[in-house]
């Protein structure tokens, strides 16, 4: 037997509001940081494939003496290349990284001053 002034509907209304819905909201969060992660590592293993694909293509190019000196320039080259994509690639994780950190803190704070003043 319902006690009197029990409504079920407001309690499952409160408890969407204050666990539900932050919930759902921090997994759209967590799923847009995991897509926009994936998509980059796919744009930088390309890139890194690339790379290597110039280094075994100068190694392959050797034909004879001649050709060494060309060889080992080239693949200095590439190295002075894959150092800078390196270099870059770093750069953007720890952007992307921090964006994530500071939305996902934004969101908790939010959250908890939503929390705390509706139940203050």
């Amino acid at each position: 037997m319902p006690q009197p002034g029990f409504d079920p509907h407001t309690l499952t209304g409160e408890f969407d509001r204050l666990f539900l819905t932050p919930a759902r909201s921090c997994a759209a969060l967590t799923s847009s940081y995991a897509e926009a992660l994936t998509q980059y590592q796919l744009k930088t293993l390309s890139t890194y494939v690339d790379i290597a694909g110039k280094a075994h293509r100068a190694a392959l190019g050797t034909r004879n003496p001649d050709d060494v000196q060309r060889s080992v320039q080239d693949l200095a080259d590439i190295g002075q290349e894959l150092r800078g994509q390196v270099k870059t690639d770093t750069e953007t994780m720890i952007h992307l990284n921090r964006s994530f950190t500071d939305t996902l803190e934004k969101f908790a704070q939010g959250t908890y001053q939503g929390f705390a003043s509706r139940t203050g």
